[in-house]
């Protein structure tokens, strides 16, 4: 009883740390974020690619070239 109470904590417990885990690295995330938004242009979903090029432009790592061309497609 109390192994298969300890089975199902450790299982609960490493769930939910490997969904915390990012699966992007911060320098990775304007870049990818500006991507989206370029795709979601291309698709005219105009409210998608406003919203991620708005996270392209919250500093994750701030690329200057990335951040000045997503404000101009804002």
């Amino acid at each position: 009883m109390v192994k298969k109470q300890l089975l199902i904590i450790l299982f609960t417990l490493s769930c939910t740390i490997y969904a915390q885990e990012e699966k992007l690295k911060p320098e990775q995330r304007q870049k990818h974020f500006f991507e989206e938004g370029l795709k979601a242009l291309k698709e005219q979903n105009f409210y998608r690619a406003y919203g991620f090029f708005s996270l392209a432009q919250t500093g994750f790592s701030p690329d200057k070239e990335i951040l000045s061309k997503s404000i101009k497609k804002n």
